[in-house]
């Protein structure tokens, strides 16, 4: 018993070792064709979850009478990101009605690095006037993001 149990170990670890490298050399997203800049935005599937752009999204008083209602979802406008080339980029927001009185959606978005420019898709708001506003993507980081908007209802 004592002999069979390193051979057993070393028979499992080479099992796993042959079905790991079974699994990668099988993935698409892993193949090389993946790994080419040519995508919008040249996005790269195997780095992109380490950097991008991460934050939030409100658009306040958005109802000239606010309650302690909680949250439900609601629609909003989606995120246009426009890298520095023209390519853009348009990202559904998960909004949500806050007390009945304003909208907000948190956000990531994996990009490149790069400069980008971020706006909303329609914004028709007083605050819009602050958008687009310029970011800049780090290698290997989230820029933190943050759009507040008012609507101008007092």
């Amino acid at each position: 018993m004592k002999r069979a149990t390193p051979i057993l170990v070393v028979v499992f670890l080479a099992t796993i070792l042959a079905a790991t490298a079974y699994a990668i050399a099988t993935m698409p997203s892993l193949s090389t064709g993946s790994l080419s800049t040519g995508h919008t935005f040249g996005f790269n599937h195997l780095f992109l979850s380490h950097q991008g752009i991460a934050g939030s999204a409100s658009i306040a008083s958005v109802s000239p009478v606010c309650g302690l209602t909680g949250s439900q979802p609601a629609s909003g406008p989606n995120l246009i990101i426009t890298s520095a080339s023209g390519q853009a980029r348009e990202v559904q927001l998960s909004w949500a009605l806050v007390d009945r009185c304003a909208l907000e959606s948190p956000f990531q978005v994996p990009l490149q690095p790069g400069t980008y420019s971020v706006t909303f898709s329609q914004c028709d708001y007083v605050g819009c006037s602050n958008l687009p506003i310029t970011v800049t993507v780090q290698p290997g980081l989230f820029t933190p993001v943050d759009i507040s908007i008012s609507t101008g209802i007092v």
